[in-house]
């Protein structure tokens, strides 16, 4: 995670604002980093970020991608039932665009319901 986190900053740093690929995959890809550091408040914040960056855009990959990682982000903050709606709207986001792998993938983020 460490040599992940200087190629997000060189990608934080250097893309241009309206640069919204860089702008969606660095702030997802960091949001994955810190939840592995434990900051999950800082996490769910950027994920939350670039899941709201990648829908203004018409790039359904980009969109379904930023979703997933906001699943993985709030399944570790343990926000079971918003991990369940994010993850669930990637897999639909993925299936849209025929990404038959990227739409189970995300299907499979979904918590399980604890009981």
């Amino acid at each position: 995670y460490d040599a992940a986190e200087e190629y997000i900053r060189f990608s934080e740093e250097t893309a241009g604002s309206d640069d919204l690929v860089t702008q969606v995959v660095w702030r997802s890809s960091r949001a994955i980093v810190l939840v592995q550091r434990g900051e999950l408040e800082s996490a769910v914040t950027l994920a939350e970020e670039a899941t709201t960056l990648a829908a203004d855009a018409d790039f359904l990959d980009l969109s379904a991608s930023a979703l997933a990682a906001l699943a993985e982000v709030l399944i570790a903050a343990g926000m079971d039932d918003a991990a369940a709606a994010a993850a669930e709207r990637a897999s639909a986001t993925y299936a849209l665009k025929g990404n038959v792998v990227g739409a189970r993938k995300a299907a499979a983020l979904a918590p399980t319901p604890r009981g």
